[in-house]
């Protein structure tokens, strides 16, 4: 069973992972390439994290929930620690998607796309395979 993923390392634009495995009550760490570490994670509901400084240096800037002037915890010593990707609960399920009519998930995909929504945008396609 996957327990977690986690992007340690970046070295001339390639990322380096581990998997973090448990058998038998036995934890183990494999390393992984990125790719296949995030599909595990995502097949297994684990968690992904990485470092702040690995972010930094591949270019990604979070956003932070504070709201200006607000003297809450700075974003900086909160990604001092690993941060977690993806366990965040989206109201995207495939599921939320019957609703809608074929034309108007047409243009729910299209706006994902361009929104760079990837994984809303393999849900609505998914659906939308369903029913052609």
């Amino acid at each position: 069973m996957v327990k977690q993923v986690i992007i340690h390392k970046l070295v001339d634009g390639v990322f380096y992972s581990s998997i973090i495995c448990e058998r038998d009550k036995i934890e183990e760490i494999i390393d992984a390439r990125t790719s296949d570490a995030i599909a595990l994670a995502l097949r297994f509901s684990a968690p992904i994290f990485t470092y702040k400084n690995i972010l930094d240096k591949a270019g990604i800037y979070l956003k932070g929930n504070q709201q200006e002037g607000d003297k809450s915890q700075d974003i900086d010593d909160v990604l001092s620690s690993p941060e977690t990707f993806g366990m965040e609960e989206t109201n995207t399920s495939g599921a939320a998607y019957t609703k809608f009519s074929l034309s108007e998930l047409h243009d729910l995909l299209q706006g994902a796309v361009q929104d760079e929504d990837y994984e809303k945008a393999a849900k609505i396609r998914d659906e939308i395979s369903k029913r052609e």
